[in-house]
């Protein structure tokens, strides 16, 4: 929730082309992010999706798949996670098991754009 405080915690190279957004799905709004001035949507090599819920899980796989690049990771946390079902139910509402890497030592399983 707080762009800052996710700042802190996730430090990745240089900082180039990373952008934390603050917000709730779906009511994001795109229009604020680098790439998406002149009406583009911006587009995404990474995600890291940790909603806890299963309706939540479900907006921002749907609000970011169409936006990946090819080979883009989005990596789904609380796969699997006993208090957290509603997870793994949005992902393979969405996807094919072919589609699905599981880590489960992790509780993540990642989804890759091909």
């Amino acid at each position: 929730r707080d762009p800052e405080k996710a700042k802190s915690k996730f430090k990745v190279g240089n900082g180039y082309m990373i952008q934390y957004v603050k917000g709730e799905f779906p009511n994001v709004n795109p229009e604020h992010w680098t790439g998406s001035s002149e009406g583009r949507n911006p587009r995404f090599c990474f995600v890291y999706v940790d909603m806890d819920t299963e309706r939540a899980t479900h907006d921002a796989l749907k609000f970011f798949w169409p936006l990946m690049t090819s080979g883009g990771k989005i990596v789904v946390d609380d796969w699997k996670w006993p208090a957290c079902t509603g997870v793994e139910k949005a992902v393979r509402e969405l996807f094919s098991d072919e589609q699905i890497r599981e880590v489960s030592s992790l509780y993540t399983c990642i989804l890759e754009k091909r």
